[in-house]
C-alpha cells in the first residue's frame, strides 16, 4: 500500500480516452468513423492481422472493484472453474451490475464484451446529446471480433479491495439520491479544477505540455460526463440500495475524483518545478491539501487493502491456461 491514496494519485498518469491504446482501433460504424489510431494499436492491430490469433485475452485490471470477466461469447464450461480459481486467491468476484447501463451479465462474476457500437447504439436511443461529444474508436476485442474472430477476453483483477463491498445488506437509502449527492461533488471538483487551469494559462508555455493536454481532455471528458448522468438522472428508476452499492457512490466515486484532480496537480507541479511563479507554487500547495483531504477521507471511509500482486497475475495466467483448455476440449469435441 502507498503511503496514502493521495500519493498515488499525484503519481499516477491515466490518457483520456481518445488517446488510450485499447480504444483507438479503427471503425466505421454507420455514419461514425474513426481512423485516429495511436501508434502502439497500430503495432498490436498489424501482429493480429499477420498471426490471426484463435484467442485474445485484455490484460486489464478493475482498480478497486470486485473482480469480473467480460466475455465474446456466453461459455458457461469456463464459469465454474474460473469460479473456484478466484475463490482459491481469495479474489471475490463481482455481482452487481456490469460497468456500463447497456451491459449484460451471462452469469454472476461474467458479462458480454462491449464496444464502441453498443456506446453508440445505447447514447442514441437514450442519451442523442452526448453523441457528439464521442471521442473513441472501437476497442481490442471489438476490432479482433470484426476483423478476425475467435475468443476473446478480459480478466478485470483489482488491486485493492474492500470488506465494505461484500455487504449486501439493504439500506434505506434511495439511489437517485446517492446518485444526486454524486453529481454534486463530481461537479464541485470539476468546478475547481476549471478554475485551477485557468489560473494557469498564462504560465502554459512552461508546463508539460502532455500533461497539460490530458488534463484539458479529461476536464472536457468529465464535464460530458456529468452532463450525461444529469440528464439519465432524471428518468433513473428508484429503489433502495445496498450498503456494498452506496459504498461505490460514496467513497469508490470519490476514489476516481481523487485521481482525476491529481492530474491536475501535476500541471501545477510541471509548473512550479521549472521555476514558475510563486503563486504557481502556491496554487500547487493548496491543490496538494485537496487531495490529501480527500485522500484520508477516501482511506478512513474505504478500509482498503492490497491484492498481492502474485495472485494479480496467477488469476491472469490461470484464467489464460482454464479458458484455452476449454476451447480445445470444444473444438475437439466438435470435429
Amino acid at each position: 500500500m502507498p503511503e496514502s491514496f493521495a500519493a498515488m494519485a499525484k503519481a499516477t498518469f491515466r490518457q483520456p480516452t481518445e488517446d488510450q491504446y485499447e480504444w483507438t482501433f479503427p471503425i466505421q460504424y454507420e455514419e461514425y468513423r474513426w481512423t485516429k489510431s495511436r501508434p502502439e494499436t497500430l503495432a498490436i492491430k498489424n501482429v493480429l492481422e499477420k498471426e490471426q490469433p484463435a484467442f485474445l485475452c485484455g490484460l486489464h485490471h478493475s482498480g478497486f472493484t470486485n473482480a469480473y470477466y467480460y466475455l465474446s461469447e456466453d461459455f458457461p464450461e469456463i464459469y465454474p472453474p474460473l469460479r473456484k480459481l478466484t475463490s482459491q486467491l481469495s479474489i471475490p468476484l463481482s455481482d452487481s451490475s456490469p460497468d456500463v447501463p447497456f451491459g449484460t451479465m451471462l452469469f454472476p462474476g461474467f458479462y458480454k464484451m462491449y464496444g464502441l457500437k453498443d456506446y453508440l447504439e445505447y447514447y442514441r436511443e437514450k442519451d442523442p446529446f452526448i453523441l457528439r461529444t464521442i471521442q473513441r474508436g472501437a476497442c481490442s476485442d471489438e476490432w479482433y471480433q470484426n476483423e478476425i474472430g475467435g475468443f476473446s477476453f478480459n480478466c478485470e483483477v483489482p488491486l485493492f479491495l474492500s470488506p465494505k463491498l461484500q455487504d449486501k445488506t439493504p439500506t434505506n437509502k434511495k439511489f437517485t439520491t446517492l446518485v444526486h449527492h454524486r453529481l454534486q461533488r463530481k461537479k464541485a471538483r470539476l468546478r475547481y479544477s476549471r478554475q485551477l487551469m485557468k489560473q494557469l494559462e498564462n504560465y502554459k508555455e512552461m508546463a508539460d505540455p502532455l500533461l497539460y493536454d490530458v488534463a484539458q481532455k479529461h476536464i472536457a471528458n468529465a464535464q460530458s460526463s456529468v452532463d450525461h448522468e444529469t440528464r439519465m438522472l432524471a428518468s433513473a428508476k428508484e429503489k433502495n440500495v445496498t450498503r456494498a452499492e452506496a459504498f461505490e457512490d460514496e467513497v469508490i466515486a470519490d476514489l476516481f475524483d481523487l485521481f482525476f484532480l491529481g492530474q491536475i496537480w501535476r500541471v501545477t507541479e510541471s509548473i512550479c518545478v521549472k521555476g514558475g511563479a510563486p503563486k504557481i507554487c502556491r496554487l500547487m500547495q493548496t491543490a496538494d491539501l485537496e487531495i490529501k483531504l480527500l485522500g484520508r477521507k477516501v482511506m478512513e471511509q474505504g478500509n482498503f487493502y492490497t491484492i498481492p500482486l502474485q495472485k494479480c497475475v496467477q488469476m491472469q495466467l490461470g484464467s489464460m491456461l482454464i479458458i484455452a483448455d476449454a476451447l480445445r476440449k470444444k473444438n475437439s469435441s466438435m470435429l
